[in-house]
């Protein structure tokens, strides 16, 4: 009986199977707000962990420079060190050789930093993803190979195959005829692209070999990078790191490299309350408004129900399974227009980003259960709590009143 009596007054007069109009109203502005919720709440997960992860991909879990960017010595006697203080936790461990050099190609000049790397570094470094170019000649042996960025090929023009001149300062002193700058050409065999402006814009790539040649680092290297299979345990390892190398070596975690962005997506997070609170308050005056406008739209019928012995409890049943159905409906709707709309997002990639500031070229989606699952209890929650407070007031609605002027 209680559901029957709710679903009249849930419909339209007209014999119409659908919501009234004030229903349908209160549905479709509880439905937006949960949909709103849930694309903040998944959008920012999935930037979270999509930054994260091309992070970790790119930058190495930990590196291990020299304190005032000075180069490393004792490579075998350090990677011996490395090796038994990580353990069985060492997935990958890679000697890198950075210098800054301007590149020059036709008419454009620009700044560059050139990564001497070994041969498979690419294997292991899943977000750079080679555009142009084939993955396994990147590097030939007795010849000057590059691999730069997207970002930087298209700004000063080059193509896959192009000689580019690149000058560098020898020792990293003033140039000198007894101390002459670097100056050598390169032949473009790979193009890449991480989605992150931070190398995509400013990072070449040449074999370990040629950079020990072209900078003078035999015996030397810029940095360790590793690579570790539990990422949970980065920054023990990193302190155990520190005491058993010690000085000149400097160790540091992709967080500490990385902290400017992190401490960016913290604040990201911070107005989520805030949006919370404000579709809250609005799902509570929606549900109060729509019983509230029912109740002097019914008040004769609850006056009827009450006169043929309806109780308090009833009336109170009534309105509540209201508040119920409203909360039960607008919710599912805005489950559903969340999903579809992040399904057409994360399928066609219809909103873009600036790379250069959100460090991705995409709007990330993270489709989480639990963030649908939280969102749905706390609007159903309290869109119940709030229809309390009108099946109060149908309840205590008095017969002669009711019925006056009918």
């Amino acid at each position: 009986m209680t559901f029957f009596i709710s679903k009249k007054f849930l419909q339209e007069k007209k014999k119409s199977q659908t919501f009234s109009l004030l229903s349908s109203i209160t549905i479709i502005g509880i439905a937006i707000g949960v949909a709103a919720l849930i694309i903040t709440l998944s959008i920012l997960q999935g930037f979270e962990k999509s930054i994260q992860e091309k992070l970790v991909n790119l930058d190495s879990h930990i590196q291990i420079v020299g304190f005032g960017e000075l180069p490393l010595s004792q490579i075998e006697k350090n990677s011996e060190i490395i090796t038994e203080v990580v353990g069985n936790e060492l997935r990958e461990l890679s000697k890198v050789i950075s210098e800054l050099t301007v590149v020059r190609f036709k008419n454009y000049t620009d700044g560059m930093l050139i990564r001497g790397v070994e041969n498979n570094y690419f294997d292991n470094k899943q977000s750079l993803n080679i555009k142009e170019g084939s993955s396994e000649s990147l590097f030939i042996e007795n010849e000057n190979n590059i691999v730069i960025g997207k970002i930087l090929a298209d700004r000063i023009q080059a193509k896959l195959g192009d000689k580019i001149t690149i000058f560098a300062l020898s020792g990293n002193e003033i140039p000198s005829s007894e101390n002459p700058p670097i100056i050598e050409q390169f032949i473009i065999s790979g193009i890449f692209e991480s989605g992150v402006s931070k190398y995509d814009d400013s990072f070449a790539f040449i074999s370990f070999n040629k950079a020990q040649t072209l900078f003078n680092f035999f015996g030397k290297i810029s940095s360790y990078e590793i690579q570790l299979n539990n990422i949970e345990k980065v920054d023990s390892l990193a302190n155990q790191l520190q005491e058993a190398l010690r000085h000149p070596h400097f160790v540091k975690t992709f967080f500490d490299t990385n902290r400017q962005i992190f401490t960016w997506l913290e604040l990201q997070k911070k107005p989520i309350p805030i949006v919370l609170g404000l579709i809250i308050l609005v799902a509570v005056f929606n549900i109060i408004s729509t019983l509230l406008m029912l109740i002097l739209e019914k008040r004769t019928t609850i006056g009827t129900i009450k006169a043929m012995g309806g109780t308090n409890f009833l009336i109170n049943k009534i309105f509540l399974l209201q508040g119920f159905v409203i909360a039960i409906v607008g919710t599912l709707l805005g489950n559903t227009i969340a999903f579809s709309l992040l399904i057409i997002q994360d399928t066609f990639n219809i909103i873009s980003l600036p790379s250069a500031i959100y460090f991705i070229s995409t709007v990330p989606i993270s489709f989480d259960w639990k963030i649908y699952l939280m969102v749905s209890l706390i609007s159903v929650a309290l869109c119940l709590v709030s229809a309390i407070v009108p099946s109060w007031i149908a309840s205590r609605t008095k017969i002669v009143n009711s019925l006056r002027f009918e």
